[in-house]
């Protein structure tokens, strides 16, 4: 078996994170994909037909219901993996800089993590510096936010920012 294939002797930290699911089922995806929100439909805005981008690479699209695969598409199979990460652990493992994740489900069920109703609002679509790039949705907080004034209304995205600064106490 390949080292990276056996967990006993990988070194791949991983991609281990908390954060904000967008997954949602759609009859143009992956049949088993699963709705966890709503608001946005990704089918609107992605391009399955291929009119504006080229190609995508062999994981094809991962939100809009994921990749479907053969017959309906010749990328792999995938379930919708649309998500805003919020806190990246990277791994579970301590001894490598992570979090056990015991630990995690602890202080998340502690209830000293306070999480409102949470309402999120894209920034802008970026090419990340992957090679081959992919496409990524940001969900950004301003930064020049004036919290001088206690009757402004918040900022869009608070929420997210909210949540991030109690994780890292």
């Amino acid at each position: 078996m390949p080292p990276v294939l056996n967990p006993q002797l990988s070194k791949v930290d991983g991609l281990a994170f908390l954060g904000l699911s967008l997954c949602r089922k759609s009859d143009e995806g992956h049949p088993d994909s699963i709705t966890h929100q709503t608001a946005f439909d990704l089918n609107e805005v992605i391009d399955r037909k291929y009119e504006y981008l080229a190609s995508t690479n062999d994981d094809g699209w991962l939100v809009g219901g994921g990749e479907p695969g053969p017959p309906k598409s010749y990328k792999l199979p995938a379930k919708d993996s649309a998500h805003v990460e919020i806190m990246r652990i990277g791994t579970y493992n301590p001894a490598w800089g992570g979090i056990d994740s015991k630990e995690i489900v602890d202080v998340m069920r502690s209830g000293k993590i306070l999480i409102p109703q949470i309402e999120v609002l894209p920034t802008a679509v970026v090419a990340n510096p992957d090679k081959p790039p992919e496409l990524e949705i940001r969900f950004d907080m301003p930064t020049a936010v004036d919290f001088t004034d206690l009757k402004a209304p918040l900022p869009h995205n608070w929420q997210l920012r909210f949540i991030h600064n109690q994780l890292f106490k």
